[in-house]
């Protein structure tokens, strides 16, 4: 039979590995576009060719990449279509970032509680509330989701372009859907551990109150004899 503090400790495990894998989301690209240009939660890569094998990489944020190459540059048609998505590409990044952030706010809060569990305590009350392991799960999905609607990343076009001009994957938008794997994950398992009683190390309830104790009483003599002798 699992001990329940390793149940705990495992849950703890998988916790630290999706705030690992959020925060390698949003430190790569997500995906790329109209094949010069790759587009991050909060800025753009613009890929310039030169003779050779010789490339150069321009990082700029969304604002910077208007007021510098869509409003002051001789556009390509396909420049165009990036200039016309842009300000979607920016939104569902900052979105996502919100989302993601309280997810990281309330996965951290979750960590305190099971830690709380594994020690006995409840941190004085401050961290006696369960309902975070179902929360950020959901936020997190609900995240992902607006970031896929509003960025339409799936129904790029390459309006006729070969297919290195259409949408393609890079490791954010990978790393996204293998978080939502991770969130799942961790929601069933703590699901399953509390069916296995993994909260049985608590020695304080959820309402602060000390668990009742048991009474001392002296086992009961099988026969009545006079208290005092004849």
């Amino acid at each position: 039979m699992v001990d329940p503090r390793s149940r705990i400790f495992m849950k703890i495990i998988i916790d630290l590995l999706f705030i690992v894998l959020v925060i390698a989301t949003c430190s790569v690209d997500e995906f790329s576009y109209m094949k010069h240009y790759s587009m991050g939660l909060l800025n753009i890569t613009i890929k310039m060719d030169y003779e050779g094998s010789l490339d150069a990489y321009v990082v700029a944020s969304y604002n910077d990449f208007k007021d510098t190459i869509c409003d002051n540059s001789e556009r390509s048609l396909s420049l165009q279509y990036v200039c016309e998505m842009r300000e979607d590409f920016r939104i569902a990044g900052i979105l996502f970032l919100v989302f993601s952030l309280l997810s990281l706010v309330l996965v951290a809060y979750g960590i305190l509680n099971l830690m709380g569990m594994a020690l006995g305590c409840t941190f004085w009350g401050v961290f006696k509330f369960q309902f975070v392991h179902y929360t950020y799960p959901l936020i997190y999905v609900a995240g992902t989701l607006t970031y896929v609607l509003v960025s339409e990343v799936f129904s790029l076009s390459s309006h006729g372009y070969d297919e290195d001009y259409g949408y393609k994957a890079k490791p954010g938008i990978v790393l996204m859907f293998i978080n939502i794997t991770v969130v799942i994950l961790s929601m069933i398992y703590f699901i399953y551990g509390k069916k296995k009683r993994m909260d049985s190390l608590l020695l304080i309830t959820q309402e602060g109150q000390n668990p009742p104790k048991t009474r001392n009483t002296r086992p009961s003599s099988t026969r009545n004899e006079p208290l005092f002798g004849n």
